[in-house]
């Protein structure tokens, strides 16, 4: 929509949700599309139906990892190709035979552009009204039990004790927030600790932090990663899932998840330690541009289509 593109929206109520079917299936017939992009296990359940019916390729761009049961192994018999990304994902479907034969590896990518100026990084301090002096560590996400925020708030207890002027942003919503926000005050951490609340554009955010830090309990991926690292600030992220595999060997300081003690005396070691976050903030953003280049990604994904359409003639 943003770019001008048309778009339709379709309810999705349930799965094999008849009024989408009924959409999906007039609106395939009169476009006749080459081939159908879906994201989630409903998608396919409504829209892939049909375009299976039609004998249209679906792909699916898979985010979370799917069940090995009946209906999954049936939503999977109408795939034509799983988009998967990262080969760590690729190697947990591999005891799901009915989709192991269909992955292709695709990174995510993100669109390349200069890491923010000092001039750029001081207007967005100011704009956030951080004073000179403060420390800004910054998480950029779901508040939701995966994402081991109940783990960083304790560790940054710690933190704040020996580092008064470190402070720790959460920017996100979600089902934890209460709990979040309960945590926050049963530590004392009130005035250390803010919740900004969801942001549909946290540039500002992440130019302004001093420190990035991620630590979820299971990543498939890991976008937020790819922003701080190309806004060259030093990451902290927990050694989970796809994690290892998107940052390199020694782009990010990796940690054990669920282990508030190692989280905060790397913190603390990053805060004593600028040569050490110059160094962490280099390779991230060398890192990003030398690997997860958006047009690579967009040529993958071109090039996977072309390979269908190839198929299907």
């Amino acid at each position: 929509q943003v770019a001008g593109l048309p778009t339709v929206a379709w309810p999705f109520q349930r799965d094999f949700d008849w009024a989408t079917i009924r959409a999906a299936r007039h609106w395939l017939r009169e476009h006749k599309p080459a081939a159908v992009l879906v994201t989630t296990g409903r998608d396919i359940r409504t829209v892939g139906w049909v375009a299976r019916r039609r004998h249209t390729p679906v792909v699916w761009r898979m985010g979370p990892k799917p069940k090995d049961n009946l209906v999954h192994r049936l939503t999977g018999r109408l795939i034509s190709r799983v988009i998967a990304p990262s080969e760590t994902v690729r190697q947990e479907l591999q005891p799901f035979a009915w989709l192991c034969e269909k992955i292709t590896v695709i990174p995510n990518g993100i669109a390349l552009r200069p890491r923010p100026s000092e001039e750029a990084i001081a207007a967005a301090r100011s704009l956030l009204g951080l004073p000179p002096d403060t420390f800004l560590c910054l998480y950029v996400g779901r508040l939701m039990p995966g994402k081991g925020i109940d783990t960083l708030i304790s560790a940054f207890a710690t933190v704040s004790r020996r580092h008064p002027h470190a402070r720790l942003w959460l920017v996100g919503t979600g089902p934890d927030e209460g709990k979040v926000r309960a945590r926050v005050a049963a530590l004392g951490l009130t005035g250390t600790v803010a919740l900004t609340g969801y942001s549909s554009d946290p540039t500002v955010y992440f130019t302004a932090c001093d420190l990035f830090i991620l630590p979820s309990r299971y990543e498939s991926f890991s976008y937020v990663l790819l922003e701080a690292m190309l806004h060259a600030k030093p990451c902290i992220a927990t050694h989970v899932g796809a994690i290892p595999e998107v940052v390199g060997a020694d782009a990010v300081w990796l940690v054990p998840p669920d282990n508030a003690s190692a989280l905060a005396d790397t913190v603390m070691q990053l805060i004593g330690s600028p040569d050490r976050r110059r160094e962490l903030a280099e390779r991230g953003h060398a890192r990003v541009i030398d690997t997860f280049d958006l047009n690579k990604t967009v040529d993958a994904v071109e090039a996977l289509f072309g390979e269908l359409g190839a198929t299907a003639t």
